[in-house]
């Protein structure tokens, strides 16, 4: 397990978050195809809900957007389940495959930046094993 910048541990083996959290679960000798989990929250009031609709605004199509603008590359993400317009979400967990390590301990700061003030990605966790947010 790596464990990036902004993570204390405590004698009990539990992580304790100082600041946005990055961390990578497993070391794996191809990181090409390296799935992220993605730990966020939400107020769905101005949203259509978490899955993409033509025309209108939703959560996953905001998230998608901010992603490609930081790495600079088409990003899709995939939820753990759906919402209703208007819902909101404590916490969720959608996932991404990124084909590089262009994820840095700094990109929940840059995303959170460019987020609107409605949606907090609280920390991002890279898993080689390809678990889905689904299961």
């Amino acid at each position: 397990m790596i464990i990036c910048p902004g993570l204390l541990t405590g004698r009990s083996g539990l992580f304790f978050l100082r600041m946005p959290l990055f961390i990578v679960e497993e070391e794996s000798s191809s990181l090409l195809h390296m799935r992220w989990r993605i730990h966020l929250s939400y107020l769905g009031t101005a949203y259509c809900g978490w899955q993409r609709q033509p025309g209108d605004s939703s959560v996953q199509q905001t998230v998608e957007e901010a992603f490609s603008m930081i790495l600079r590359q088409p990003v899709e993400i995939t939820g753990c389940g759906r919402t209703d317009t208007g819902v909101h979400a404590r916490h969720y967990v959608a996932h991404t495959d990124i084909l590089d390590l262009t994820l840095s301990d700094k990109v929940v700061y840059h995303l959170n930046a460019v987020l609107p003030n409605d949606i907090a990605i609280s920390h991002i966790i890279g898993n080689a094993r390809r678990l889905s947010c689904q299961v």
